[in-house]
C-alpha cells in the first residue's frame, strides 16, 4: 500500500518536477497550490523569468478518483499522479498538459480525427569512473555484446519489468544503440490491456515522463547514470527522441486516415512540414540539439519527406508496396524524428498536431517526397536544411509567431518559451562544449 503520493508536472524547460504529499492528505486534497514561476524557470537554475507574484492550483485530473501509477520501483512506498494547472478556476496559459488536451480536442471536434502518439526513448547509460562519468561500454546498433556480462542486461530487464507490470506501459521492442553505452526503448500507442480504451494523447505523453524518469530511477539503482541529453559526444550518435504520430478517421469507425482520407492526411503533413523550421524551438529547444541535428546524421536535419527515409525530418512509415512502389494511402502512420529529450513532450505533440490541422484548414500541399539522403542531391535540388542552431531556430520561431504561435499557443506563452530559449542560449553558449554538455547531462 502506498504511502505516499507524487504530484508531477513538466515545466517548460523539460524538467519533471513534483510535490509530495501523505496519501492520507492526497486523498482529502484538491491539489497543490504553486508560485506562478515554476514554469518560467529555465533548465540551468532557480531563477523565474516571470514574476513570482500570483498563484496557481494543480490538482488531479479526477478528483473523486485519481489515476495514480505505481512508482515504487524506483520511489518506494510512492504513487505518482498528473494534473492541469489552472489559475482562478480557469485553464492557464501556460500549462503544457492542457495545451496538447486543447489541440486534442480541437482536431476531434473541428476535423472529425483521433490522433495516436508513440515514442522512442533514446538514453546512454553512464558509469563513474575516475571523478567522470563515461558510458557503459562501447558498442555497435544492436550489438549483443551491449547485453552480455554487464549490468545493462539487468537496468534494461527491470525497466521493463517495470514499464509494463506496474505502469501498464505497452513496450514494442528495446534494443542497442549506435552510440557508447546507449540503448532504444520503444512504447506503443496502445494500451497494454487490449481491453483497455485507447489513450488518450495526454495519458500517452503522461506515461513518456513516467517511462523516462523510471529510466533515470532504475539506472541510479544500479549505481549508473542515464541520460537523454542530445549529443553526449561529437563523433558519435546523437540521442533523439522520436515521435511517432497516426491519424484515425472518427466517421470511419476509427480506420486509419491515410487510407480513407488520403487528400486530409497529405495536407496535415503538409502543415508540418511548413511549419517546422519555427517549431523546432518546441521539438529541438537547447543549444546541444543543433550538435545531433547534422545532415547524414539520421537526425531528420533536412526539412524534407520520404518513405521510410530515415535521413528527412518527417518519415512515412509503411506506404511501400511489394513491387517497390510508394503510394501514400498505404501508409500507417509518420515519425518526427527531429525532436530530442530536451522538449517538453506535450508541446511538442500539442504543436505538431496544431500544426497539421492548419495544413487541413489551408489544404497545404506536399511537395515530392525525397527517397535518398538529401545532402547528396545536387544542390539545386536539395530540400533546406532546418535551423543549424539555437539562435537560427529562435529568429524561425520569432517570424513565425505572429501569424501562427501566437493564435495557438496564446500571445503571453510564445512570449515565455522565447525568452526561456533565449536565456538558455546565452547561458550556455558561454561555456565550453566540455562544462555545456555536463550541465545537460546533469538535467537531462
Amino acid at each position: 500500500m502506498a504511502e505516499h503520493a507524487a504530484l508531477l508536472w513538466v515545466d517548460n524547460s523539460n524538467v519533471t518536477r513534483c510535490r509530495v504529499m501523505p496519501m492520507t492528505r492526497f486523498a482529502q486534497s484538491r491539489g497543490v497550490h504553486l508560485t506562478n514561476a515554476v514554469q518560467s524557470m529555465p533548465s540551468m537554475y532557480d531563477a523565474a523569468l516571470d514574476s513570482p507574484a500570483g498563484d496557481i492550483v494543480m490538482g488531479p485530473d479526477n478528483l473523486t478518483s485519481p489515476l495514480t501509477y505505481d512508482i515504487s520501483a524506483w520511489l518506494p512506498g510512492a504513487v505518482a499522479c498528473f494534473g492541469d494547472m489552472k489559475k482562478h478556476g480557469k485553464v492557464w496559459d501556460s500549462c503544457s498538459r492542457s495545451f496538447l488536451r486543447r489541440q486534442e480536442l480541437h482536431l476531434r471536434t473541428q476535423f472529425h480525427m483521433r490522433a495516436t502518439v508513440g515514442f522512442e526513448l533514446e538514453f546512454q547509460l553512464l558509469k563513474s569512473e575516475n571523478s567522470a562519468n563515461v558510458p557503459v561500454d562501447q558498442t555497435l546498433y544492436c550489438e549483443v555484446k551491449a547485453l552480455q556480462g554487464g549490468v545493462s542486461w539487468r537496468v534494461l530487464q527491470e525497466i521493463v519489468a517495470c514499464l509494463q507490470k506496474d505502469l501498464g506501459i505497452n513496450v514494442l521492442q528495446y534494443h542497442p544503440e549506435s552510440a557508447s553505452g546507449q540503448f532504444e526503448i520503444s512504447i506503443g500507442h496502445e494500451p497494454l490491456d487490449a481491453k483497455s480504451k485507447d489513450l488518450s494523447l495526454v495519458d500517452a505523453v503522461d506515461q513518456l515522463v513516467l517511462a523516462r524518469q523510471t529510466v533515470r530511477g532504475i539506472a541510479a539503482k544500479h549505481g549508473l547514470h542515464a541520460t537523454f541529453v542530445p549529443k553526449l559526444r561529437e563523433m558519435e550518435a546523437g540521442s533523439g527522441a522520436h515521435i511517432h504520430l497516426g491519424l484515425r478517421d472518427i466517421q470511419d469507425e476509427c480506420k486509419n486516415a491515410f487510407q480513407t482520407r488520403p487528400e486530409d492526411a497529405r495536407a496535415f503533413v503538409a502543415g508540418v512540414l511548413e511549419e517546422l523550421p519555427g517549431m523546432m524551438l518546441l521539438l529541438a529547444p537547447s543549444i546541444n540539439s543543433y550538435e545531433r541535428l547534422r545532415p547524414s546524421c539520421w537526425a531528420g536535419a533536412y526539412a524534407c519527406y520520404g518513405f521510410e527515409n530515415r535521413e528527412a525530418a518527417i518519415r512515412l512509415i509503411g506506404g511501400v508496396g511489394d513491387d517497390g512502389e510508394c503510394e501514400f494511402a498505404r501508409a500507417d502512420h509518420f515519425e518526427i524524428k527531429a525532436t530530442d529529450a530536451t522538449a517538453n513532450p506535450y508541446v511538442a505533440v500539442g504543436a505538431l498536431l496544431a500544426a497539421g490541422m492548419r495544413g487541413m484548414k489551408d489544404k497545404c500541399k506536399l511537395p515530392e517526397p525525397i527517397a535518398q539522403d538529401p545532402a547528396t542531391l545536387p544542390e539545386a535540388d536539395r530540400p533546406a536544411l532546418l535551423p543549424q542552431s539555437l539562435s537560427e531556430t529562435i529568429n524561425a520561431f520569432q517570424m513565425r509567431a505572429p501569424g501562427f504561435w501566437e493564435h495557438v499557443l496564446s500571445e503571453s506563452y510564445c512570449s515565455l518559451l522565447h525568452r526561456l530559449r533565449a536565456a538558455e542560449n546565452e547561458h550556455y553558449g558561454a561555456m565550453t562544449r566540455e562544462e555545456m554538455v555536463q550541465a545537460l547531462v546533469n538535467r537531462y
